[in-house]
């Protein structure tokens, strides 16, 4: 039995609690919810689901993919003055937010799920944006 603790409180054990939603031991609860924005679990059920490809694929569009290509395209609204760079950089401190919080696990899976949202977000930035400024110009 002290095997499986020992494992379970390893760094390999810690990143598959990770992979699973359990929040890490060391990790506060508070800071745990804020990387998912603290959603209700039925709505983060919602948002895990796939809409193309899988947890074994390179690339995939979830409900939390659309979330990030939303959150692009209301920042763009909202903020029409910001550069693409400056909705990059703020978007790639919310994934740096979560992999300090242990939320995106240090594997390649985390690697691709941080480019993912980072392409849909900047996506939906890019497109509102765009389109304001074609607008603007006619």
């Amino acid at each position: 039995m002290t095997d499986v603790k020992f494992f379970l409180e390893s760094p390999l054990g810690q990143v598959l609690k990770v992979m699973e939603g359990e929040r890490p031991e060391d990790v506060p609860k508070f800071l745990w919810r804020s990387g998912d924005a603290f959603l209700p679990e039925k709505v983060k059920k919602v948002l895990d689901a796939y809409l193309m490809g899988s947890d074994n694929s390179l690339a995939y569009i979830n409900g939390w993919s659309l979330v990030h290509f939303g959150t692009g395209a209301v920042l763009a609204k909202l903020f029409p003055e910001w550069s693409v760079l400056k909705a990059f950089i703020l978007h790639c401190f919310w994934e740096i937010w979560q992999i300090a919080i242990k939320m995106t696990p240090p594997t390649q899976r985390g690697v691709i799920d941080t480019l993912v949202d980072t392409l849909m977000f900047m996506l939906g930035f890019v497109l509102v944006k765009g389109s304001r400024e074609k607008i603007k110009n006619k």
